[in-house]
């Protein structure tokens, strides 16, 4: 993970790089509980009843994070990490599932890189949909590149 540096342009800083999470929201089951499920442990998580930015959690987040685990900027490294921790739990994932998780995979990808088209593997999505594991692209826009130097000086 790249570390801050104030001669290094902010956007090499990890905020902008590619990343993916897997994320199991539920209604029921607490985040400890899911990860003796799922026999992994999650990189975060806000459980039923916590506070979380004012707001009580009505559900539980589980969420596995790839940055810390990837450290190239390549978007299929990210993919194939989170897969590989999921592809010999495809039973585990669907019995989780049954039980009312919602299981999604998010990529997040920040403009400041640049990003031309973003490429998702047929493996990956082929994998994905046999888990039964919804996919979302979060995409953050940038149309003023020049405000965020504003916080580094």
């Amino acid at each position: 993970m790249p570390s801050q540096n104030p001669s290094q342009p902010l956007h090499e800083e990890t905020f902008f790089l590619p990343q993916c999470e897997l994320c199991v929201i539920h209604s029921s089951l607490q985040p400890d509980e899911i990860s003796k499920i799922l026999d992994l442990a999650s990189t975060s998580s806000v459980r039923i009843g916590e506070s979380t930015g004012g707001v009580i959690a009505r559900r539980s987040i589980w969420v596995l994070h790839s940055l810390d685990s990837i450290g190239t900027q390549n978007l299929e490294d990210h993919l194939d990490w989170l897969v590989s921790k999921l592809s010999s739990k495809r039973s585990t994932v669907k019995t989780l599932k049954k039980t009312g998780a919602l299981i999604e995979l998010h990529i997040l990808i920040d403009t400041w890189n640049r990003f031309e088209q973003i490429k998702i593997p047929a493996k990956i999505i082929t994998t994905l949909g046999q888990l039964g594991i919804g996919i979302d692209v979060h995409v953050v826009i940038h149309e003023d590149r020049r405000e965020f130097y504003d916080y580094v000086d």
